[in-house]
């Protein structure tokens, strides 16, 4: 599971548009989900000058200075769980050839969770843009 790319369609003398993606958002409760992205929100400037994370990610084993986030949601009358996520930056290169070549990356935060299901954050920027007509 992790990002999916459902559409960019990029037009020459045009700005570089942002692609559409999905996210595993849909597996968590809409609560979790609401709190999770206003946590990547808030943490975003730390993150614009990160690399990438590496795609394997062990939560068993954080690395020194990883920062989780705890998030509680109910599920029933008095019960509640909690899901752990931790900040990860992902990296997406996108190429299309319609009207020339057009190369662009885009880098995001996103949350993990221990089974490595992602929830989109913000784009932290657009990283490079090539156009070879």
């Amino acid at each position: 599971m992790s990002l999916r790319v459902l559409a960019w369609q990029p037009e020459p003398g045009q700005p570089l548009p942002i692609p559409l993606l999905a996210d595993d958002s849909d597996q968590f409760p809409i609560e979790a989900v609401k709190q999770v992205r206003a946590w990547l929100a808030q943490s975003a400037p730390e993150f614009h000058d990160a690399p990438p994370t590496a795609t394997v990610v062990t939560l068993s084993r954080p690395a020194p200075g990883v920062r989780k986030a705890d998030v509680q949601y109910s599920v029933g009358e008095g019960v509640r769980e909690t899901l752990l996520f931790r900040h990860s930056t992902m990296e997406i290169l996108l190429k299309n050839s319609k009207y020339g070549t057009i190369t662009a990356k885009f880098r995001y935060l996103v949350a993990r969770d221990e089974s490595n299901r992602v929830i989109l954050g913000p784009m932290l920027r657009a990283i490079q843009e090539e156009r070879v007509n």
